[in-house]
Parts: C-alpha cells; structure tokens; sequence
C-alpha cells in the first residue's frame, strides 16, 4: 500500500506517531492506558487508526467525568469537615465574631466612660497632685482588669489574665 501502512491495515506505534503528530512515548503510554491494539505475526504492535481515536475520544470524557467526580468528592469532604468543625466548636460563625466584637467593645466603653464618674468623688478630697494621679492609676488599672476577664463566647475565654509566674533568682 502506498500510504506507509502494513499490508493487514494496521498501523506502527511510529506510524502512528508520524501520523498524529505525536511522540512515540506518548503512543506507548496509550497503549499502557488501554488503547485498543494487535499483536501481528512478528510480535509488532499494531494499530487501527479509527480506533485509536474513538478511545481517545472514549477515555478523554471518562478521564474528565473521573476527574469532575474526584473534585466533587474532595468538596462535599471538605464541606463535611468545615459542619464537622463547626460542631465542635472550632470554627465561628463570622457574624456572630462580629457581634461578640461588638458587645465587647461596647462594654469597654461603658467601663471607661464609667472612670470618672466611679473616681471623682475619691478624688474631690485629695490634697496634692500625686494622691490623684495614684487614684486614677488605680481606677484605670481596676478597669482594665475587669475588661481582661470580659471577652468570653459561650464558656470559652478569649482574653484571660496572664498567669502570674514566680521567678526565681538563677546564679
């Protein structure tokens, strides 16, 4: 036959790959991945070109179906583990991060607007400088504290007072 085809109609693998275009890894891979072919006489692997391509055309869709089924698998496996999380108490809801924020941040400025009110009458019978200054340290710091220990969601502290830690006195 004049179109460089064996005389049972079959193709080489390096036919094909002339043919098409390709190499001829890629044509050896093919037939590892299931491309339809024929062992000749002489031990030669042959193809027909009309089913090389019908199984391309074949495992191209079900590499895609495979693949499209993979992503939805790994999703719902996602969407699982964020429920799963969720329940467990280890992811927030985002709107209810803002409003807790937000009730936090109201407390604190109730608790500071309060400063002055709480210290004024303490501080009305100093009788120098530094007796207030000292009430107002106290007050501030009395307010702080009490805010430290104020941000909790549920039973769960956010903010805690740092441990006190004994140093001890090394040399």
């Amino acid at each position: 036959m004049g179109n460089g085809c064996p005389p049972d109609g079959g193709m080489t693998q390096a036919q094909v790959s002339k043919h098409l275009g390709i190499s001829l890894t890629t044509v050896s891979n093919w037939t590892r991945q299931g491309c339809p072919h024929v062992i000749s006489i002489d031990g030669r692997k042959l193809y027909i070109l009309a089913d090389v391509f019908t199984w391309r055309l074949s495992s191209g869709k079900q590499s895609n179906l495979e693949t499209e089924r993979a992503r939805l698998a790994k999703e719902q496996a996602d969407k699982l583990e964020m429920e799963n999380a969720v329940s467990r108490g280890e992811l927030a809801n985002p709107e209810d991060f803002i409003l807790e924020n937000m009730r936090i941040i109201g407390a604190c400025r109730g608790k500071i607007l309060a400063i002055p009110m709480r210290l004024s009458p303490q501080v009305v019978g100093c009788s120098n400088l530094a007796e207030v200054k000292d009430i107002l340290e106290r007050g501030v710091c009395e307010c702080l504290d009490e805010l430290a220990g104020l941000a909790s969601v549920g039973n769960v502290k956010i903010i805690q007072k740092p441990a006190k830690v004994k140093s001890k006195r090394v040399g």
